[in-house]
């Protein structure tokens, strides 16, 4: 039998930050319902649920976002070192996403950033988040195979986990199954 050989070829780094021990979640979680009191909210992805409209750090955002942006602008310094990124990722925009029993996000991406991610204010571990391999890679892989790992799978899944937070290439598919139980509040953000 011939030998060969292999290498992984255009992989998608997906980086977690476990806890944000220093984040009061309990005042976001407040903030959020001073907002969806102020707002209907809009759709874009998501399929019920509450989103707010785009936001941008300004004087006037509440203190304990803007120590949790540091913390996130702090783990994008880490990720534009460790990956040799030409210019280190800053924070662009963010939005605020409630989403309870039956609300989900369908399969989308964010353009015009580099990275995107996800804090999870409120979490149960319900709703998972789910990266989505592209339709054409999907009928390949089942075409060739049946075995199933990182390399020919046909997505990865994330629990969301409170006080945590997931960085990806904002190209990347993703999307959010649907919640069964409790309410789920996360911040999603793009940097470029």
């Amino acid at each position: 039998m011939p030998n060969i050989s292999g290498e992984s070829w255009f992989p998608s780094v997906v980086v977690w930050k476990s806890i944000f021990d220093n984040i009061d979640n309990d005042s976001i979680v407040g903030y959020t319902n001073f907002l969806k009191n102020k707002s209907s909210g809009k759709t874009v992805s998501n399929y019920g649920g509450w989103q707010s409209d785009q936001m941008f750090l300004a004087p006037n955002t509440p203190t304990e976002l803007k120590k949790l942006f540091e913390n996130i602008s702090e783990c994008l310094f880490k990720i534009g070192k460790e990956y040799s990124y030409k210019k280190i990722p800053c924070l662009a925009d963010y939005w605020i996403n409630v989403n309870s029993f039956g609300n989900f996000n369908y399969p989308h991406l964010h353009g015009s950033s580099t990275i995107s991610g996800v804090y999870y204010v409120k979490a149960n571990g319900d709703g998972i988040f789910r990266i989505v391999r592209s339709q054409e890679e999907q009928w390949l892989w089942r075409t060739f195979t049946d075995i199933k790992h990182k390399d020919t799978a046909n997505y990865c899944d994330y629990k969301p986990v409170e006080s945590s937070a997931l960085f990806f290439p904002s190209w990347v598919s993703h999307m959010v199954t649907p919640l069964e139980q409790g309410e789920r509040i996360s911040i999603a953000f793009n940097a470029f």
